[in-house]
C-alpha cells in the first residue's frame, strides 16, 4: 500500500510540474506521457525486485541441502571425540533437514495462478513492448 501511495505521489508531482495549475496548457504529447511512463517503469522495477528476490530464495533453498550434507559429514567424525554433546542427535537433525529441503521444492506463486520467476519477467517485458508497438502504430 505504501508503494502504491509513493507511485501515485510521484505521478501527481510530475503531472503538476508538466501541466502547472491549468490542464489546458500546450504541452507536447511526449511530455504528457512522461508521468505514465515513469509510473510504468516504477512498477516494472518493483516487479524486477520481487522476481529477483523470489529466484534468489529458491536458489538458496537448493543450496541448503548441500550445506546440510556437508555439515553432517563434519559432525560424523565428532561422535567419538566429545562426550559432552550428543553429535549423533545433531547429525540426525541435520540429515532430517536436508531430506526435507530436498523433497520440498520452493515455488512462489501469485495465488496459484502463475509462478513468479524470470519467465514472468520476460512475459512482462514482452507485454510492455507489444503495447508500445501498438501505440506507435496508432500515431
Amino acid at each position: 500500500m505504501i508503494s502504491l501511495d509513493l507511485i501515485m505521489g510521484v505521478n501527481v508531482v510530475i503531472t503538476f510540474i508538466l501541466h502547472g495549475d491549468s490542464q489546458h496548457t500546450n504541452v507536447p504529447v511526449e511530455y504528457a506521457l512522461l508521468p505514465h511512463v515513469s509510473t510504468s517503469l516504477l512498477f516494472l522495477s518493483f516487479g524486477v525486485i520481487m522476481i529477483t528476490s523470489c529466484e534468489q530464495t529458491v536458489r538458496h533453498a537448493f543450496h541448503t541441502t548441500q550445506i546440510c550434507y556437508n555439515l553432517s559429514l563434519q559432525y560424523s567424525g565428532l561422535d567419538q571425540i566429545s562426550g559432552k554433546l550428543d553429535f549423533r542427535e545433531i547429525r540426525k537433525a541435520i540429515l532430517l533437514l536436508a531430506h526435507q529441503a530436498s523433497q520440498r521444492k520452493p515455488n512462489f506463486t501469485a495465488a496459484d495462478f502463475f509462478s513468479i520467476n524470470f519467465y514472468l519477467l520476460g512475459a512482462m517485458l514482452g507485454t510492455i513492448v507489444s503495447y508500445v508497438i501498438i501505440f506507435v502504430q496508432m500515431k
